[in-house]
């Protein structure tokens, strides 16, 4: 399994567990997948697709937190750290990964999740109505929802 994909399964369990919680239903996983990311199963043989995608606060922080950029290295900052706002960068880097999640189809049955992966963990409640705000005209593909979980996987959010 690769990091990608330990970070996918990783997203989707926390999803999963809060998603059955909240909705009283049996989902597991039932295998990792190209497209959508995470294919699940419940007890009566309902399958539900999971595409994961991930926010950042400054370009690159993904792949730095994986090993595969040292751009986080403070030998790279020259003065100081780039600060990151949820209202600013924050959110126009998720809505952007949103819009291209929107132009995509995963099939029936799809939910996407983004889960914060920044290091603060951000109050996403005071960004939901923004963010449906931005999205609204475009098409969504989504038919399960789209979801985001918080950075210690213990609360979850319907974005759509």
């Amino acid at each position: 399994m690769n990091e990608k994909q330990k970070i996918e399964l990783a997203a989707a369990k926390g999803f999963l567990a809060l998603y059955n919680a909240v909705h009283s239903t049996s989902f597991s996983i039932e295998a990792l997948s190209d497209s959508p990311d995470v294919i699940c199963i419940d007890d009566d043989g309902d399958r539900f697709g999971l595409e994961i995608t991930l926010t950042e606060d400054l370009p690159g922080d993904i792949q730095a937190a994986i090993g595969r950029s040292d751009h986080l290295n403070i030998e790279n900052f020259d003065v100081a750290v780039p600060a990151s706002h949820l209202q600013g960068n924050v959110s126009e880097s998720l809505l952007q990964r949103l819009r291209a999640k929107l132009q995509k189809r995963y099939g029936f049955g799809t939910a996407l999740v983004i889960r914060n992966a920044s290091g603060v963990d951000w109050d996403w409640e005071t960004q939901l109505g923004e963010m449906r705000r931005a999205v609204q005209d475009q098409e969504n593909h989504f038919d399960r929802g789209i979801w985001l979980i918080n950075r210690q996987m213990d609360a979850l959010y319907r974005v759509l």
